[in-house]
């Protein structure tokens, strides 16, 4: 007899990462060194993961989604794993160096600094696999690791890529993939590293960001697509690019950015649905770390944090949480 779980998921990888989500958070009771509220708070994202997941297997039941398998991933990283170029750049390739099973690759790309990656990033995440329109059968996320006068002192490449990695590559695979080819590179080196790596094919390639980041984005993409379709006409690569926004505020309409992708032919999606939980820098400065989505992996390099009480919370109010006297 199936269970309730099996009985809401067809994909036998939906299910899978459904179980996962289940066991981490059920999980979370058997560490003791965690108060009620930082349970509460680790638990506050797990309905509106499984709900996206649930459009997720909806989508792959309708063909709409041909998930990925770990041989496809494998090619990719064992591309990258091959010597590069002087410039840094992935080794030339003859067109159709790597077969996939699939005649096009649709992808999303979700950059950021990720310092760190957490749970706010993750739901903006299910919400492009959920709802993006056209439909992508993966989604790499890619810390930037150049340089940045916005955020300079942002930490180093290795450690965020780590604490990413440490959150999503077990559980959320074929969806939700960090991919690790964002050191020294900026948004228009990441995205021209993925056009040659996908030489020969039809590539359409969908910008995950945030509206907070859209106008300065909106600005670029002329000299950054200019860049992308000379690598895609010298990799023979159909390339195809497009823009999901999420929105931060609810006074982000991004009107002018929307008006200027327009004019510049750029297809944009707006999801008009505010994610406005604890953001990165909340987690650095005010010490909210049950905004990382609670995998054993990240855990194991936090627990010193909730042991010592190190840690605010921003659903429950600080008296609340520190009525707790049983640790």
């Amino acid at each position: 007899m199936r269970t309730e779980l099996e009985q809401q998921y067809e994909s036998k990888d939906t299910l899978r990462i459904a179980k996962e989500i289940t066991t981490i958070y059920s999980g979370l009771a058997q560490m003791k060194f965690l108060r009620p509220a930082d349970r509460k708070e680790f638990g506050y994202f797990k309905r509106l993961f499984l709900s996206a997941l649930k459009r997720i297997d909806e989508r792959i039941q309708q063909g709409l989604i041909e998930p990925w398998t770990k041989k496809e991933l494998t090619l990719i990283q064992d591309e990258l794993s091959q010597p590069p170029t002087g410039r840094g750049r992935p080794r030339k390739t003859p067109t159709h160096c790597l077969v996939f099973r699939r005649k096009m690759i649709r992808v999303g790309v979700f950059i950021g600094s990720f310092d760190p990656f957490q749970m706010t990033h993750l739901e903006t995440a299910f919400l492009f696999m959920a709802r993006g329109t056209p439909p992508a059968d993966i989604l790499f996320v890619i810390p930037e690791g150049g340089e940045s006068t916005l955020k300079p002192n942002r930490s180093e490449y290795a450690y965020r890529f780590d604490i990413l990695r440490r959150q999503i590559e077990r559980v959320f695979f074929p969806f939700i993939v960090p991919l690790n080819i964002g050191e020294g590179k900026d948004t228009i080196g990441i995205i021209d590293t993925l056009i040659r790596l996908f030489a020969g094919y039809p590539l359409e390639l969908t910008h995950i960001l945030g509206s907070d980041m859209f106008p300065l984005a909106s600005r670029w993409y002329p000299e950054d697509l200019r860049i992308w379709n000379e690598t895609a006409q010298k990799n023979h690569v159909d390339f195809r690019f497009r823009t999901f926004v999420v929105q931060r505020k609810k006074e982000d309409t991004c009107e002018e950015s929307l008006a200027l992708c327009k004019t510049q032919g750029i297809p944009v999606q707006f999801l008009k649905k505010v994610i406005g939980t604890p953001s990165s820098t909340q987690v650095r400065e005010q010490g909210i770390f049950t905004i990382i989505f609670p995998t054993p992996e990240v855990i194991e390099k936090l627990e010193v944090v909730f042991r010592y009480g190190m840690n605010r919370h921003w659903l429950t109010k600080v008296e609340e949480s520190c009525s707790d006297t049983s640790r």
